[in-house]
């Protein structure tokens, strides 16, 4: 495994939960021991589905964020949805390697930031910042 340095998120925002919403384990296991190392409390969730199960029950998080294309009966796009709908003021961040300019045109109706896979740390930690701060 690659060591690296935690992400330059702003301290303000450490001890908070993020919901990491990936279904290949190796992806969902290496995001989550970042956010991890920045400070956040991480809940995990191998699918959309998995997601609105534990946000419908609950779970308080401050961040969302999701693969695109997913197992189930809903993708990144539809969790971006229902948590708008259930859940407004959650913000949330997508990420995929596989959609195109029309369905990132679409994720973006209910998303607060979109990441090309693959995507550097950098990259993260600015949407990261950008969309909590934007919350706060």
């Amino acid at each position: 495994m690659v060591v690296r340095s935690p992400v330059q998120v702003d301290g303000q925002h450490c001890g908070q939960t993020v919901l990491v919403v990936e279904d290949e384990w190796v992806l969902r296991a290496t995001l989550a021991d970042y956010l991890r190392d920045c400070g956040f409390d991480v809940s995990e969730a191998a699918s959309a589905d998995e997601a609105v199960e534990l946000l419908a029950g609950g779970l308080s998080v401050a961040l969302v964020i999701s693969d695109v294309r997913m197992p189930g009966a809903r993708d990144g796009i539809h969790l971006a949805e229902w948590v708008a709908e259930n859940r407004p003021g959650l913000p949330v961040v997508l990420a995929s390697g596989a959609a195109g300019p029309g369905r990132e045109t679409e994720a973006m109706r209910h998303a607060h930031w979109w990441l090309g896979k693959p995507y550097k740390f950098e990259e993260l930690d600015r949407a990261i910042n950008k969309v909590l701060q934007a919350g706060s």
